[in-house]
């Protein structure tokens, strides 16, 4: 299901969970929570393309992705409840105009 949604609306699954999740979890465990669920979808797609799957790259694109990663893991714990709450809507609309800004760089 989760791969379902995020192929139907194009943005990911992992932007639009929160939104849902919010009031049902509450905001504070909101983030982590789609975390998980990306680990067993993107797991689940490794095994079934393990054959095509390629360490090297996958090696070079991890590493590349661990400062980044712990750096907003470290700005998460900083942020108190309404401002984690706050989070998910601001890159959900900030997403709108940047995406229309990235793709008049491409043509």
């Amino acid at each position: 299901m989760n791969a379902i949604v995020g192929g139907v609306t194009g943005y990911g699954s992992g932007l639009l969970m929160p939104l849902i999740l919010a009031p049902i979890i509450g905001p504070a465990v909101v983030v982590p929570v789609p975390g998980v669920a990306a680990l067993f979808n993107n797991a689940s797609r490794m095994a079934a393309f393990r054959s095509l799957f390629d360490w090297r790259r996958a090696l070079i694109v991890g590493l590349g992705a661990l400062p980044t990663c712990a750096l907003s893991a470290w700005f998460y714990t900083l942020l108190s409840g309404p401002r984690v709450a706050m989070l998910p809507r601001v890159v959900l609309v900030a997403m709108a105009p940047a995406r229309r800004a990235l793709s008049d760089i491409d043509r």
